[in-house]
């Protein structure tokens, strides 16, 4: 598929020739928006805001979701193809290489033009320059021209253009070919008249074919235009030429080419500006280089220079593991040190935060005191507390940019807790006109509908960046793995390296650290996996044996608690860590004194090579641990979080009180969404218990504890369909107490008719209500209940 954007909007089919039907105006306006911004996250709130405006309608939600459909329909190779529109949150993706889109290819021509033409390389400047104008069908989306985001990128794509065809003028001249550059020259007056450049190049045109009065003519014509309608003056560059032509000076006969024999000095043009271009090898602060990210990093560098200017700005770096999002957040962090900045960090870990982790770990890093920066007040209502606490944390960090730039990572967001990505959510449009930076690592495919609107507040941002951070080329690949290696790699090794790694520079990473011996001494293996598992076969049986104990408490290696469950001493533990640690499986941990994986996919590796039973009576060990040695913070989720992982080898009466625990805590830290999680946990861990354990009232009360924290959370649909399955659920076994119960929550969820605003079409569960009358006619108490629901 070819898409071409200078014009009018236009899918081609490669292989046919034909025009694709792209439909109706606004859904071509979709295709549009997701061209432009190709390879990065449109969210939807982007794209509504595009087709409608501030006049958005209620079915705005549902007709861009048809367009999608409509759209990959329309754009697959075939009916079984695939499309290039992805769903990434939040929201779409357009994955298509730059070579299928005119605009990538005209600017990939116009800078190559650029290149040859400061290197004076001038046929090759020509081609390049007549390949990229031949792509010009016309201004960009010349049938959307009216729209702002069009204007925006149009006029940036105009710059280029001219640029392109001034250097084509250039080309000309050079290769003597005088009466086609007089042409060309003047058609691109008449339409700038105003550019210092092009009245240059006309000048020594004309010059160069004899007609130096004319070229003397065009600068008074040129002068007098700028003093009448700018009320300025021609630049230095076509001062100095106007005196050159007046003095017949030699060099003017050989420009562009070099004067060389003449000894005369370089003539110089007006600078014109040049299209930016990708760089395969950055080099990085410190002497080191990362790989295959030159777009990415000028994005980082742009974005610095905003923060450094007086800006804040977000980014968003996304992507599967391994991909190297967290080493792009190294190299921006570093990227501001050089600048005179300071960077802070916070990591969420893979099991799940307990409420304001991540925050805690900034405030700390900020100087703060967690525990006094965010206490929950008391004395205002859930709202009022929370954005309370959101404001304290944004003073800390205003606080922190006022001497330096600062730079906030966080991490691994997919696992941070509801309150901490509420608290960034809050900042991503409250904190304004600070010296900071948010650097938010995602991991693709995961994620909560608080990161979900995370990602749609910083998208809504002037100047924010989203990146998707893709898979090195072929290039690149064998770039990466040269430097990790320290050695030639052959070139099958490196394609075959690069068919199994996909580009992902984790992969590639791990196979280059195996010694030459190992890599020549058979085929690159299948799957990353046997790559990690043969650095893991290095270590010695003590080490592994306290690695997979580590795996199983979490990404961090909590050196207490691992001494703890494991029986041994610091001091013997501390010997067994710094041989894995000499094996780069763990790392010192930022910020803090101690070790921790290496990498997420290390420490799943070691996971996946304990057997399942030992696994669990692992989680068995350490909550054991948490219990009796109450060694370090977040006790009771990290408890309840592992004895839900050694179940059944546990109690499970002991698991469910865990939860419920966990969930009261999460509760009075205002984090309803985590209690929820908790209650939710706690109720199907109940309902794995024998029938003849089981009590009513007891599974009742952890029903209505959940009902009652997803209504604080504002989830009023989940609240209406629990309800709905679970009274269908007790009709069906007769349960007239609970029934009655179930039809009291959702009095205490709203105070009454029609309860929470449904999303949906609450009709089923009307219903089920319906039925619930003569079905607890018998139950007084039951009765009463349902009674006072009706409307």
């Amino acid at each position: 598929m070819r898409y071409q954007l200078l014009g009018p909007l236009a899918a081609v089919r490669t292989d046919s020739g034909e025009s694709v039907d792209l439909g109706s105006p606004k859904q071509r306006m979709v295709l549009a928006l997701l061209l432009i911004h190709r390879g990065t996250v449109v969210s939807t709130d982007r794209l509504t805001d595009a087709l409608w405006g501030e006049s958005a309608p209620p079915s705005a939600a549902s007709s861009l979701q048809a367009y999608m459909s409509n759209l990959r329909r329309a754009l697959r190779s075939d009916s079984a193809g695939s499309s290039p529109i992805r769903r990434q949150t939040p929201g779409y993706v357009f994955d298509v290489p730059a070579g299928d889109v005119d605009v990538s290819e005209f600017t990939d021509a116009a800078a190559a033009a650029h290149r040859c033409a400061l290197a004076h390389d001038w046929q090759p400047a020509l081609d390049a320059a007549d390949h990229a104008l031949s792509l010009w069908r016309g201004p960009l989306l010349s049938g959307m021209a009216d729209e702002e985001w069009v204007r925006l990128e149009a006029r940036g794509l105009e710059e280029i253009r001219s640029d392109c065809r001034e250097n084509r003028i250039t080309a000309l001249l050079a290769v003597n070919r005088i009466a086609d550059a007089l042409v060309e020259v003047a058609t691109l007056r008449d339409a700038q008249p105003f550019r210092d450049r092009s009245c240059w190049l006309h000048m020594l045109a004309l010059h160069r074919a004899g007609r130096s009065p004319e070229a003397l003519d065009i600068f008074a014509e040129h002068s007098d235009r700028l003093d009448a309608e700018l009320g300025l003056e021609p630049g230095t560059e076509l001062r100095e030429l106007q005196s050159a032509i007046l003095r017949h000076d030699p060099e003017l006969i050989a420009w562009p080419r070099r004067p060389g024999w003449s000894g005369a000095a370089e003539l110089q043009s007006p600078t014109a500006v040049r299209p930016g271009n990708a760089v395969d090898v950055i080099a990085a602060p410190g002497g080191s280089s990362i790989v295959g990210r030159g777009r990415e990093i000028e994005q980082i560098d742009q974005l610095l220079d905003d923060v450094v200017a007086g800006g804040t700005r977000w980014m968003i770096l996304m992507g599967p593991p391994g991909i190297g999002k967290t080493r792009l957040a190294e190299e921006a962090a570093a990227r501001l040190r050089q600048r005179g900045g300071r960077d802070v960090w916070a990591r969420s870990p893979e099991e799940g935060a307990p409420a304001w982790w991540p925050a805690r770990q900034l405030v700390g890093a900020l100087g703060g005191d967690p525990d006094e920066v965010l206490s929950i007040p008391t004395d205002v209502d859930p709202d009022t507390a929370r954005f309370t606490t959101y404001e304290r944390v944004q003073r800390l960090i205003e606080n922190a940019a006022a001497s330096a730039p600062l730079m906030v990572v966080m991490d691994d967001a997919q696992w941070a807790d509801p309150m901490s990505l509420g608290a960034l959510a809050f900042m991503a449009t409250a904190l304004r006109g600070h010296r900071v930076a948010v650097v938010v690592t995602i991991r693709e495919g995961e994620g909560s509908a608080a990161l979900g609107r995370l990602s749609s507040a910083v998208a809504r941002g002037e100047g924010n960046r989203q990146i998707v951070v893709p898979a090195l080329g072929a290039h690149d690949i064998a770039a990466l793995a040269t430097q990790v290696a320290d050695d030639t790699i052959g070139e099958r090794e490196i394609e075959v390296l690069a068919a199994r790694t996909a580009g992902n520079p984790l992969f590639i990473s791990e196979y280059a650290r195996l010694s030459s011996q190992e890599r020549m001494g058979g085929e690159i293996p299948l799957a990353v996996r046997s790559v990690l598992g043969r650095r893991l076969a290095g270590l010695g049986v003590e080490v592994l044996k306290i690695l997979r104990t580590a795996a199983v408490i979490g990404d961090d290696i909590d050196i207490g608690l691992l001494s703890a469950t494991t029986q041994l001493d610091i001091d013997e533990l501390a010997d067994h860590l710094d041989a894995a640690a000499d094996d780069r499986i763990i790392v010192p941990a930022r910020g803090a004194d101690g070790y921790t994986f290496a990498h997420g996919l290390l420490r799943e590796e070691i996971l996946a090579g304990m057997p399942p039973l030992q696994r669990k009576r692992t989680h068995g060990r350490v909550a054991a641990a948490l219990e009796s040695g109450g060694i370090g913070t977040d006790l009771l989720s990290r408890r309840a979080t592992h004895l839900l992982a050694a179940l059944p080898l546990v109690d499970v009466g002991e698991a469910v009180q865990a939860c419920r625990t966990a969930a009261e805590e999460a509760a009075d830290r205002w984090s309803s969404e985590t209690a929820a999680l908790w209650w939710q946990r706690a109720l199907d861990t109940y309902d794995s218990l024998p029938q003849q354990r089981s009590v009513d009232i007891e599974r009742d009360d952890l029903m209505l504890a959940l009902l009652e924290a997803l209504s604080r959370a504002g989830r009023g649909q989940t609240v209406l369909d629990t309800v709905e399955s679970q009274l269908v659920a007790a009709m069906r076994e007769g349960r007239t107490a609970t029934a009655g119960k179930l039809a009291g929550s959702l009095l205490r969820s709203s105070g009454g008719w029609p309860w929470l605003a449904p999303s949906e079409d609450p009709g089923p569960l009307l219903a089920v209500l319906e039925q619930l009358d003569g079905f607890v006619a018998d139950d007084p108490v039951a009765h009463a209940q349902v009674l006072v629901l009706q409307p």
